[in-house]
């Protein structure tokens, strides 16, 4: 490639067939997580997801012998859609 005005730093634009650039697609992953690390880190969430599902059930779940008690006492954080959810699996 030619050096345009002294620069010698640019950005190598790809082309399709019909010579359109090709930029980035609107596919965006939700965490940047580099590939080393990955394992660790969905491991970590994933116990920690555990977690927090067996002190929800032991707290409120498991304390009350009905569903209506169950739903009158559900956590605030929790929605009551979400709760109903729960309940019925």
């Amino acid at each position: 490639m030619q050096v345009v005005h002294g620069r010698s730093e640019h950005k190598l634009i790809l082309l399709n067939e019909l010579n359109q650039s090709i930029g980035p697609t609107k596919e965006v992953e939700k965490y940047d997580i580099p590939e080393v690390g990955k394992d660790w880190a969905l491991g970590t969430i994933k116990l920690a997801w555990r977690g927090y599902k067996c002190r929800l059930k032991k707290m409120h779940f498991y304390t009350y012998a009905d569903d209506a008690t169950r739903m009158a006492k559900r956590p605030r954080f929790v929605s009551e859609s979400a709760f109903k959810e729960i309940l019925e699996y």
